[in-house]
């Protein structure tokens, strides 16, 4: 066999007498006169400045759509003028090399290879994307693949106020390159430019907020960050948002249906898990919260959802495949459409609602302002919620408590998710109460009304009619409503605190008030959305004197004090039934 050297560089004889090519160490030639064949590094070129790797008989190797379009990178306007391959991770692609005067039946071995600004991708599983092909007609051509959704490096995500929208640069993008071997010469791409870069769905401000932790040197990283922090509380709901993020990036072939039947099964798993959770004693409802998040984001970055996202803005087309399907995960995770009573016969019926965490924004001086701490962010509602939901064993035997949470977002709102609920079960209960934080109190409140008026401070997607000083809100997609109309509570004053003169008392050792207040644009609980879900329910409820109204939750500053929030309500809905 020959070889044909193609070697550029200095020859110098080592001690011992061997003699070496610095033709990027791809020859050693021995005093003896034999051959080693090392892998180089490069084909010519100083070692000390190397460029790219080129082959003299590669005429090009280009990564190929289904369509056979050769993607090269280029500005993407959706994304903010981003210099990147204009391909989602997940969608198929090829590999093509071209030749020139290479022998048929010649073998090239090539792989893909992946480049990671971030040190926790550097594992990247790319090992299966390796071949070994025969060249005919100065051709080679890989079947179709694709790159694992996984593989996208989120963690450089970031929000810009100024335009409200996610943004990523191009050079925190994962690259993905070719190189390989052809008659004993590696190769590379021969341009940057023909590189992949591929895009995804970039997170929504509200998911974005799960990577916004940082590591004691100020660092974000994937592996502290708020959602996978708290994900990793609870082993069962870690191992549903894995398996479930695992099966749409690595299940062949997903077809409409597919996802629909799992996004129902382990949408209502991840609910049923967190009352598990809440249940047994572990009185926390950030890991549904967060898996919620993070489940949410793997579906809208699978490729079968390409033409339902809007990616420079982050959102979910309306009236979209995708939009129906989100909507289906929020229903069962959320339970909306999981409330039962049919099991409830000779037992009276309550609905409680409770609340997401909320003021989850990372400014710490507003949240300092509202004495919250950024880094331990829950909802005593949320955790209320799920702690009540089907608990007899908490209440007296002949109560059947059904219950759900509410997202923190307006258009939710807007979109009539309360009545929604409120609508289908008005009919059959006896009692229905929407409950939240009350700020930084560390009292309960009744409260006594509700006005429709929309006050706009920022919801947990960054949606507001007010700015609080260097913090932006996104006013475009906010709706106002300044009617002024009010509507009161019918949960009995006289069966709560004992007389309709009372506005205070003690209950299971905590204060719980009375709020009878009227502020101007205000109803008594302020005008936010635990002020709203009030108002919606309330309007529902119509001229009955069914009870129906609103209770603001103490804020007692720490979670091992939640106990002491569901004994109080425990004892408000007895009061109230008894």
């Amino acid at each position: 066999m020959s070889y044909n050297l193609r070697v550029k560089g200095n020859i110098t004889t080592n001690v011992g007498g061997s003699t070496r090519i610095y033709a990027k160490g791809n020859v050693e030639i021995n005093s003896n006169g034999s051959i080693n064949y090392y892998a180089p590094e490069y084909t010519y070129g100083d070692p000390e400045d190397p460029p790219k790797r080129v082959h003299p008989d590669i005429v090009s190797v280009q990564f190929l759509d289904e369509n056979n379009l050769v993607l090269k990178q280029e500005t993407i306007a959706e994304f903010g003028s981003l210099q990147a391959t204009n391909i989602l991770y997940g969608k198929k692609i090829k590999i093509k090399i071209v030749t020139k005067e290479v022998a048929d039946g010649t073998k090239i071995e090539f792989a893909v290879k992946g480049n990671s600004k971030n040190e926790s991708q550097k594992f990247l599983k790319i090992d299966a994307l390796k071949w070994n092909l025969e060249i005919q007609n100065n051709t080679c051509e890989t079947d179709l693949f694709s790159l694992n959704i996984l593989w996208y490096n989120e963690d450089y995500e970031y929000y810009d106020y100024n335009v409200h929208k996610t943004k990523i640069k191009a050079e925190d993008l994962n690259t993905f390159t070719i190189e390989g071997i052809l008659c004993f010469q590696r190769f590379e791409l021969l341009n940057d430019e023909d590189e992949l870069k591929p895009i995804a769905y970039l997170r929504n401000y509200e998911e974005l907020i799960g990577l916004f932790n940082t590591n004691n040197s100020g660092e974000k990283t994937l592996i502290e960050n708020y959602e996978n922090k708290f994900i990793n509380y609870n082993p069962e709901i870690f191992k549903i948002a894995s398996e479930f993020s695992d099966y749409l990036s690595d299940t062949e072939d997903l077809k409409l249906n597919d996802i629909k039947a799992r996004v129902k099964t382990d949408a209502k798993k991840l609910w049923d898990v967190a009352v598990k959770q809440v249940q047994t004693g572990n009185l926390d409802d950030r890991p549904l919260y967060w898996a919620r998040n993070k489940m949410q984001v793997s579906l809208k970055r699978n490729p079968l959802f390409e033409k339902d996202i809007n990616f420079e803005t982050s959102t979910v087309n309306k009236d979209s495949q995708l939009e129906k399907i989100i909507q289906l995960f929020e229903e069962q995770s959320r339970n909306y459409t999981n409330i039962d009573f049919s099991k409830a016969a000779g037992k009276k019926k309550v609905l409680i609602t409770g609340f997401d965490p909320f003021q989850l924004n990372p400014d710490p001086e507003f949240n300092s302002s509202l004495g919250i701490d950024s880094a331990n962010i829950y909802n005593p509602s949320g955790i209320v919620a799920l702690f009540l939901n089907n608990n007899q064993e908490s209440l007296v035997k002949n109560i059947c408590i059904q219950t759900c949470i509410f997202p923190v977002r307006y258009e939710d709102f807007d979109n009539e998710c309360v009545e929604k609920v409120i609508k289908k079960h008005i009919e059959e209960v006896d009692m229905i109460m929407t409950t939240s934080l009350n700020g930084v109190n560390d009292w309960f409140d009744i409260e006594q009304n509700a006005i429709e008026y929309r006050g706009g401070l920022h919801d947990n997607i960054c949606i507001g009619g007010q700015d609080y000083k260097a913090m932006k809100y996104n006013e475009k997609r906010f709706i106002s409503n300044t009617n002024t109309d009010r509507i009161n509570t019918t949960l009995p004053q006289e069966k709560i605190f004992g007389s309709s003169n009372l506005f205070s008392k003690y209950i299971a050792n905590l204060v719980v008030k009375y709020d009878i207040s009227t502020p101007k644009n205000e109803g008594s609980g302020s005008n936010y959305l635990s002020n709203e879900v009030m108002f919606r329910a309330t309007k529902i409820r119509g001229l009955s004197n069914k009870p129906v109204g609103h209770l603001h939750l103490a804020n007692l500053k720490t979670l091992s004090r939640i106990q002491e929030v569901n004994n109080v309500v425990v004892e408000i809905i007895k009061n109230i039934l008894k």
